[in-house]
């Protein structure tokens, strides 16, 4: 007669603690890349929300009957970004600019002083001042005064939480 054997009860406890253990190891490798990967998303954001805004001493309206546009400068610090997001919000209209390190023509957005020209990210620790063109604003008290704009950096293909907003806009004439 043979005899049967079969796995031990020690020998079976031990195996699944291992196919446990590698289990946890397996799960634990992706988890720790996506918290990584969020954390590292987290912190440039953070940083670029401290050194990304508006000048507001450039940056105001200057509206006839003709024609309404908006002076912006925008000074970006030592921050890595890929983009910026303007956005321009009215009682009556919404209006949003994406600018990059590529430059580019952007229907309604021109450079200043020379109101020509491609349309570029400010480079590191530097600023620049574009001007933003025929808005579609009531030439009313109210419209104006209800000008809102925000500044969102872009990193990657992320866009970050809001850096910077200028809720009471000045008339240019003001600098002049």
């Amino acid at each position: 007669m043979t005899k049967k054997r079969g796995l031990s009860g020690v020998i079976s406890v031990v195996i699944i603690i291992a196919l446990v253990m590698a289990a946890i190891v397996i799960v634990w490798n992706f988890v720790e890349n996506t918290i990584t990967d969020q954390i590292e998303n987290t912190e440039s954001c953070y940083n670029a929300r401290q050194k990304l805004s508006f000048d507001n001493d450039y940056t105001c309206y200057n509206i006839t009957p003709d024609s309404s546009e908006i002076r912006v400068k925008i000074d970006r610090g030592d921050v890595d970004i890929d983009g910026a997001l303007i956005s321009i919000k009215s009682e009556s209209n919404t209006i949003s600019y994406e600018i990059n390190s590529e430059a580019r023509e952007l229907d309604g957005m021109t450079n200043y002083p020379e109101r020509k020209g491609t349309i570029i990210l400010p480079g590191k620790d530097k600023g620049r001042t574009y001007i933003i063109r025929n808005l579609e604003l009531n030439n009313s008290f109210e419209d104006v005064a209800s000008l809102r704009l925000s500044l969102y950096p872009i990193i990657g293909d992320d866009k970050c939480e809001k850096s910077d907003s200028i809720n009471n806009l000045y008339d240019c004439s003001v600098f002049n």
